[in-house]
Parts: C-alpha cells; structure tokens; sequence
C-alpha cells in the first residue's frame, strides 16, 4: 500500500473519531418562570416569583388557606454532552382539594444561558406545557409536553433542542406524566438532555461512506495498474 493510500485511510478514521464525539453544552445560568396558567373555567392563576430558595417559582391557585401550588426551581449549571440526560431542577406540586376551579394547564419556561463546544454564550428560552386533569376524588393527573418551534438554538452550525424527559424520584426512571392524590404533596427531580436536531446537511457518517468508497476504487486502480 502506498504512502498516499495511507495517508488517505487515515484521514477517514480520524473523521469517524471527530463524528462520534458528542458537543459539550455549558449551562451558565438558568432563570425559570411560569406562564399562562389558566384554571378551567379560562381565568388566569396567580404566578409567583416569592419561594423559599433563590429564583423559585409558583402557580397557585385555590381559595383561602385550602390552596394548590405547583414549584419549581433549579439549580442546574455545568458541562453536559448531548443527549447526556441531566437533573435541570426540583418540581414540587401541592395537591389541596380545593373549592371553586381548578388548574387547567401552564408553562414552565427556562432563559438558559449556555454555550457549545466553548463558542460565545448565548441565551436562548424553552418552553414546555404542563396539562393538568383533576378526577372527581380530588385526584390530579399532570402530563408534560415538549413544545415545538422555537424551542430550539443553532450554533456552530448545528440545531439543538432542550428536551424535558420527565419526572422522576429517587433511583426512578423519567415519566412525562404523574399523579397524585387529594391532599397529597410530592416533589420529584425534572431530567431533561440537549439534542442535536436532524439537518438537511450529509452527517458526518455520510461522508465517511463516501469517502471509504472513494478510497476503494482509488486502490482498486492502483492494484490493476500494477497486475498490467
């Protein structure tokens, strides 16, 4: 083999090691808010940024001191690979049988400060709907959706996505649906991973295809010049 065939093989490895490493996003800050929640008769709830820790936020809804509340708040910071699943905060629902109506649905939003593969910081904001069914006993059934467009960011010119994966408690799998009784209070950890979004441009694997067979036919003549 010559040395340009080696040198040509080469380069093919080294662009299927570079493919397979993930991007490595940093989360610098998160700020958390909830929006638009609405009880089922279509009025608004009360949202509120006042918690016990720094940069908690709440949905409360109910009369006098027999109120419900959702929470949320998140420390999350640090490096993270892509679809690495990682805990982004603590999401605490108070379930009080509540006279009048109940909570039909609301947004939880994150203004994410981060970065990818340490390119400049950029903040983008995700948003996801937490839909929530009341049964006749005072149960509740709260059901988490991804919500598409805009909840994506490009940089490096790569599109990724923030995914909620669910709810989960101690050593538990992800659900992105949970239930609890009447007079109930639980608080369970919210995973979520960063995705790379599917382009129109040929993945890397793509090009290593195509390479590789390029590389075939190119030793394939060589051999045959040298039998002629």
């Amino acid at each position: 083999m010559g040395t340009k065939s080696r040198i040509l093989i080469a380069s093919i490895c080294l662009l299927a090691a570079t493919s397979a490493q993930a991007s490595v996003i940093k989360i610098n800050n998160i700020v958390a808010n909830w929006s638009d929640a609405v009880l089922t008769n279509g009025a608004a709830a009360t949202v509120s940024s006042i918690g016990h820790e720094p940069g908690e936020t709440k949905v409360v809804w109910g009369a006098g001191s027999a109120q419900s509340n959702y929470t949320f708040y998140s420390p999350a910071s640090g490096q993270f690979n892509t679809e690495q699943a990682f805990i982004i905060g603590k999401f605490t629902q108070a379930n009080k049988f509540v006279s009048g109506n109940d909570l039909d649905k609301a947004y939880l939003n994150f203004n994410v400060n981060l970065s990818v593969d340490g390119a400049a910081s950029e903040s983008k904001t995700f948003s996801y709907l937490f839909d929530r069914t009341t049964g006749a006993s005072g149960s509740a059934l709260v059901e988490i959706f991804n919500q598409p467009s805009p909840n994506f960011f490009t940089l490096g010119g790569n599109a990724y996505t923030l995914v909620l994966n669910g709810v989960s408690g101690y050593n538990t799998p992800a659900s992105t649906s949970v239930s609890i009784g009447s007079q109930q209070s639980k608080g369970y950890y919210l995973s979520a991973s960063f995705t790379q979004l599917p382009t129109s441009v040929p993945e890397p694997s793509s090009w290593i295809l195509m390479l590789f067979g390029l590389s075939v036919v190119v030793l394939r003549k060589r051999s045959l010049r040298k039998i002629k």
